[in-house]
């Protein structure tokens, strides 16, 4: 569809679908025009209404208070920072709790029993890395094997973890007990915390 040049003179005959559309936008342009008053247009007419210039000024006021956007007042700032404040100690205290059971094992309150025992056939640091894997479960549970006493071995944890500990350390001696003949040895020390 070919559009005619801007400066065409009055006289120049249009199509009749930009005809159309010439006339439509036309109206719509003059209708948002109408749906909009200047304050002076609008005061005039209040004036020849009978309106006080007063009284027009004043409901203006009153109309643009009510279509402004309110501002936090002193006392809802003072409530958002209580629930703001509130909430950070919740938050605070729900971590500590969770970072404590992270930190500490769950028997924190179970007394240490320290056993240090002498092995028949095999040496505490070969005894120690058997046992570990079975002993993996129970965190509190340390295995030590001086490197200047090479049959003893020294476990450290609750008495129920050195039950299984025990039971452990016999089932690798058992498999290892006909390679040597020495007899079984019964523990050093049994030291509680």
């Amino acid at each position: 569809m070919s559009r005619p040049p801007p400066d065409a003179p009055d006289t120049q005959p249009l199509p009749e679908a930009f005809a159309k559309r010439l006339i439509a936008r036309a109206s719509e342009l003059d209708a948002a025009d109408a749906a909009t008053a200047a304050i002076a247009d609008l005061r005039a007419a209040a004036s020849e209404a009978g309106i006080s210039n007063a009284a027009f000024d004043a409901a203006l006021a009153e109309m643009r208070a009510a279509d402004a956007p309110a501002r936090p007042t002193v006392a809802s700032r003072r409530v958002r920072r209580v629930w703001l404040g509130g909430g950070l100690v919740a938050f605070l205290v729900l971590a500590g709790i969770v970072l404590s059971r992270l930190v500490m094992p769950a028997g924190g309150g179970v007394a240490l029993v320290t056993h240090t025992r002498v092995l028949q056939c095999i040496p505490s640091a070969q005894a120690a890395e058997l046992m570990r894997p079975t002993l993996a479960g129970l965190p509190t549970v340390t295995l030590q094997a001086p490197t200047s006493a090479p049959r003893v071995l020294t476990i450290r944890g609750s008495r129920d973890q050195l039950r299984r500990a025990e039971a452990a350390l016999d089932r690798i001696e058992e498999s290892g007990a006909a390679a040597c003949a020495a007899p079984a040895a019964a523990p050093l020390t049994d030291r509680s915390r």
